[in-house]
């Protein structure tokens, strides 16, 4: 039985590969080898220092290891970026957006390989949780065989990569709800996949139009969902998204960061110093030198933001600059962040913990709000 893993990979795709060989030009191959040499050997470094992907261990499930990685490792990553690759030249046609997107993919694909991978057998982490270190890697590793692949002027006409890819990956999204997935994590996905589109609908075909009721319209729906994304975040650091520790917080840390690049360690701090001295002069969500709703509101952005993440966002607005207008950029990535900014600190900290606080509001200096909001 534990053979059948590694066996059940090896012949399917050692069969979509050989059939693939026929329809592209001679320099396939070399990738082929070329990528799977290079992913093994990274991965025999990973496995005895530690240093590319983070500190872990092969089990026996995946078959026979040579310098304790299993031989079918290297195959498993040529597969994946393969697939990756071809997958997102159906949808795009500029070239680096295909390297960006084909990275991405492949280590999307990893991280919901992991949890089921764990449980399963394949490996083994030290830590409690997935090192960032190991998505990292997995993004640049696929990235840079990615540029090999287009830098080798390769040609390959054929969809049977991307459908043993897309079988992978839809068997570990399978097995990743089956193992990880509470209503929590799939309200988070969805409000987190609904921004994504929404954002890039609106980047790509909304105009810029100051006398268009529509215009409004994207820029209050993107600000709601940009509200969605840090209650997403806020969820995350009380542990109430998933009771896996590390599919909670790789949700946390993924909804923070697209509301502004914000770092989730330092909120999960700065927001349990809140529950601590809630309505306090320890609060950091607290102004106990002034009640003014702006005055309060800018005290709370500037605790709340680093230097760090002031420079992931110019880095990112400039990025965006390539692809999108800068008005457009504007008015429906940077303004809705800020007016859903407003609407969580009128309706999370300003309403709720205002003065004067009353013995009913104790001992948390909060009131309960009567409405939705």
């Amino acid at each position: 039985m534990k053979l059948l893993t590694p066996l059940t990979l090896l012949i399917t795709g050692g069969v979509v590969l050989f059939s693939s060989l026929s329809k592209a030009n001679k320099n396939f191959l070399a990738w082929i080898i070329l990528t799977y040499l290079t992913t093994f050997s990274l991965e025999v470094i990973g496995v005895k220092t530690g240093l590319i992907f983070g500190s872990y261990l092969y089990g026996d499930t995946l078959g026979l290891k040579f310098l304790d990685v299993p031989v079918i490792i290297g195959f498993n990553w040529t597969m994946v970026i393969l697939g990756a690759i071809l997958l997102s030249e159906i949808f795009l046609n500029k070239r680096v957006m295909i390297i960006i997107s084909a990275s991405l993919m492949a280590t999307v694909f990893d991280f919901f390989m992991e949890p089921s991978a764990i449980k399963l057998g394949y490996w083994n982490w030290s830590d409690i949780s997935v090192p960032l270190q190991n998505y990292l890697a997995w993004f640049f590793i696929s990235m840079i065989f990615t540029i090999l692949y287009f830098r080798m002027g390769i040609k390959l006409k054929s969809d049977l990569p991307i459908k043993f890819f897309a079988t992978q990956f839809i068997f570990f999204i399978i097995l990743f709800v089956f193992y990880e997935v509470s209503m929590g994590v799939l309200i988070a996905i969805t409000i987190i996949s609904i921004w994504a589109l929404h954002v890039f609908y609106i980047l790509n075909f909304a105009e810029v139009n100051f006398s268009s009721p529509l215009f409004y319209l994207h820029i209050l729906i993107q600000a709601y969902l940009y509200t969605g994304l840090f209650i997403t975040g806020h969820d995350a650091m009380h542990r109430t998204v998933s009771k896996n520790r590390i599919v909670n917080d790789w949700i946390g840390r993924i909804a923070t960061f697209l509301f502004a690049g914000m770092s989730y360690n330092r909120l999960i701090k700065n927001h349990f110093m809140h529950h601590k001295h809630p309505g306090e002069e320890k609060d950091p969500d607290f102004n106990t030198k002034s009640q003014n709703f702006f005055l309060w509101w800018l005290t709370f952005l500037y605790r709340y933001t680093t230097v760090t993440q002031l420079i992931v966002m110019a880095i990112a607005f400039n990025v965006l600059k390539i692809w999108f207008d800068e008005i457009s950029i504007w008015m429906f990535w940077v303004v809705p962040a800020f007016l859903g900014t407003f609407q969580l600190f009128y309706f999370g900290t300003y309403l709720p913990h205002k003065k004067p606080h009353t013995d009913i509001m104790q001992p948390h200096n909060a009131r309960t709000l009567k409405k939705n909001h």
